[in-house]
């Protein structure tokens, strides 16, 4: 899906060791070898693995593939390190408010 916003692809229709491509932002298709980019090669692939010869950047935005971006994988240590941080912050209050008493 990356590749598909990156490069303003619409659409890419795989013809034999081809694929024609249409780009949101041009009214002419483009067509282009598989073999000049391993984006491409993987284009072919997962098409082939789906059984369909045409794939759109609508397609793709329907299928939720999880990212392995630092941001969303970093998300849970920083959510178990507040909450960690808040019962720290609790069990000081509570040992302070018990000397007191003492």
């Amino acid at each position: 899906m990356t590749y598909f916003k990156q490069h303003s692809i619409k659409s890419a229709k795989l013809e034999g060791d081809k694929l024609i491509i249409k780009y949101s932002n041009k009214s002419v298709a483009e067509t282009k070898d598989i073999n000049s980019s391993n984006e491409l090669q993987q284009t072919k692939a997962y098409l082939q693995k789906i059984g369909k010869n045409e794939l759109s950047l609508s397609d793709l935005e329907q299928i939720h593939i999880p990212s392995n971006s630092p941001e969303k994988s970093n998300k849970k240590l920083y959510i178990g390190l507040a909450v960690v941080g808040v019962l720290a912050i609790i069990l000081i209050s509570w040992l302070i408010a018990k000397n007191k008493r003492k």
